[in-house]
């Protein structure tokens, strides 16, 4: 996270974002714990992926969106 947070520090925004699974609880507390806050956006984060048959199949995840606000460091 530290390493993703320094990258978008270097390229001068001063926010970064990220989604959450509703029923991932350690990592929503583990984002928590590193100062992202909750916006209240909810949304199905929709992907494919291939089974253990190699058929292409659909899956939709109730997710949150985080954000943290960062210190950017002057030019």
């Amino acid at each position: 996270m530290r390493a993703a947070e320094a990258r978008v520090r270097e390229r001068g925004h001063c926010v970064i974002g990220l989604g959450v699974n509703d029923d991932n609880l350690a990592a929503a507390a583990l984002y928590l714990r590193l100062g992202y806050q909750e916006t209240g956006c909810h949304y199905l984060d929709r992907y494919d992926y291939v089974d253990t048959d190699g058929t292409i199949r659909q899956a939709a995840d109730p997710t949150r969106f985080l954000v943290k606000t960062l210190n950017v460091a002057a030019p």
